[in-house]
């Protein structure tokens, strides 16, 4: 069980649960986990992360599950990033998870199958981007592009150039 940033930077690399409790964040806006390479199942608990802007889950080759519970990241307004998690296969967050996140990114996860969001889990959200790298060649690109009432699918290379104009 995380409780603080002295605990996080003490965690094993072998420890293959984390549990992440109420983190006392002093400054910190950002929270990124890519050391613990033994890591399989993550679960941040209730209203356990409230002032972090950014949570980025990189390279965590191990991991299998992320499970983020009510109100686990609610106070923050920023983007949730997980990329080449190899054997990553669900996302489950939980109601009012991410509710001032603006940005989902989730690319290169290949065997990522289930991503369940309950309701109002993101409230302001404007872009989901969702992007498979399979040897090296670009397959399934998906951007999800909000407005306020409602939203488009659009392949990469179309939104890329959408945004140009």
């Amino acid at each position: 069980m995380i409780r603080n940033q002295s605990e996080l930077n003490a965690l094993p690399n072998d420890k293959e649960e984390v549990w992440i409790s109420i983190f006392t964040v002093s400054g910190q806006k950002n929270l990124v986990l890519k050391q613990q390479q033994s890591m399989k199942k993550l679960v941040v608990g209730f209203n356990a992360l409230n002032r972090i802007s950014m949570l980025e889950l990189n390279g965590l080759q191990a991991l299998e599950s992320v499970v983020v519970m009510r109100g686990g990241m609610s106070g923050g307004n920023g983007r949730l990033r997980v990329t080449n998690c190899a054997n990553l296969s669900s996302i489950d967050i939980g109601e009012m998870a991410f509710t001032k996140y603006k940005n989902l990114e989730l690319t290169n996860l290949p065997l990522l199958q289930t991503i369940k969001l309950e309701k109002h889990t993101f409230q302001i959200i404007q872009t989901i981007v969702m992007e498979s790298n399979i040897r090296d060649e670009m397959m399934n690109q998906t951007c999800l592009r909000f407005s306020r009432f409602n939203w488009v699918i659009m392949h990469f290379r179309e939104t890329a150039a959408t945004n140009a104009r």
